[in-house]
């Protein structure tokens, strides 16, 4: 919407002419598979993304570079994980 916007003020067809050095968008919260093909006509040429792991408590992961789909975990932002064994979780649930 706020690009949509932008474009709208600005008379413009791409973000890219509003914002010509524009290369990367960070991006989280919901999968961004669906939304990608929308971003590349509304931006008009192709930047880099890269997705975060967020909520409420802070911000959990990072993807690191961006054509790897993994992301690395911050483990000094004051955030406590439990881990926890495999084996241990897998047998408390059901088999089929």
């Amino acid at each position: 919407m706020l690009i949509k916007r932008l474009l709208e003020i600005s008379g413009k067809k791409y973000l890219c002419e509003i914002w010509p050095h524009l290369e990367l968008y960070i991006h989280g919260g919901v999968s961004f598979v669906p939304y990608r093909e929308q971003f590349l006509k509304l931006i008009g040429k192709d930047i880099n993304y890269l997705e975060m792991y967020n909520a409420s408590e802070g911000f959990f992961a990072a993807q690191v570079r961006p054509n790897d789909e993994g992301m690395i975990l911050f483990t000094g932002h004051g955030i406590f994980y439990e881990f926890m064994p495999w084996k241990s979780m897998v047998k408390n649930f059901p088999t089929r």
